[in-house]
């Protein structure tokens, strides 16, 4: 099986117990975290063309792991999944091999607008839940930390690690809040 080339423990990944229940369905080809390949559609296109088959069986999944903030421009529909979605279909991927696994309860309305003109059979699978292994991890929510707001000495914002467009609007946005603003970014590898 192929999988992403990124270890699935890291943020977004398919919460064990929901992979399990997928595989024993499904024969998952690979699994691939969409939020990682924001910047790099052309890594996207290359896994994908590595999963293209000649023929493909009913059972064949591909798992889209879409576990982040998608962006909106003027669309009812993210621009990832246009993307994602717009290189399935440069590879002439059939759609139905699509399984996408998401926190966004409601994407199919997404899906369905994205497919508007396909086969109506030819339609991904959508597994919508909030589980995967760090929004949901017993030992990490056993105490729920005590924060004295009276104490927060500089104001900040998180990047989470990575680069991303919508996050460094909003910084821009509120930027001019606070001149105590403490930022410390990381560009993507």
């Amino acid at each position: 099986m192929t999988h992403d080339p990124i270890a699935n423990v890291l943020p977004g990944a398919v919460y064990p117990e929901w992979m399990q229940a997928i595989e024993q369905r499904y024969r998952v080809l690979g699994t691939i975290i969409l939020h990682r390949y924001d910047y790099r559609l052309d890594q996207l296109e290359q896994l994908l063309a590595t999963l293209k088959k000649s023929e493909f069986a009913p059972e064949d999944r591909i798992v889209i792991v879409h576990f982040d903030s998608d962006y909106y421009i003027q669309h009812q529909y993210g621009v990832d999944l246009m993307n994602l979605f717009a290189i399935w279909q440069h590879l002439d991927l059939p759609v139905h091999t699509m399984l996408i696994y998401t926190n966004h309860m409601g994407i199919q309305r997404e899906v369905d607008q994205l497919c508007a003109h396909a086969d109506p059979e030819d339609r991904p699978t959508i597994v919508e839940t909030f589980l995967n292994p760090l929004s949901y991890d017993p030992k990490i929510y056993e105490h729920e930390p005590s924060i004295d707001v009276d104490k927060i000495q500089y104001h900040g914002l998180c990047m989470m690690a990575h680069a991303r467009s919508y996050r460094y609007a909003l910084y821009n946005l509120i930027k001019h809040l606070s001149t105590q603003l403490v930022m410390n970014i990381r560009a993507p590898k």
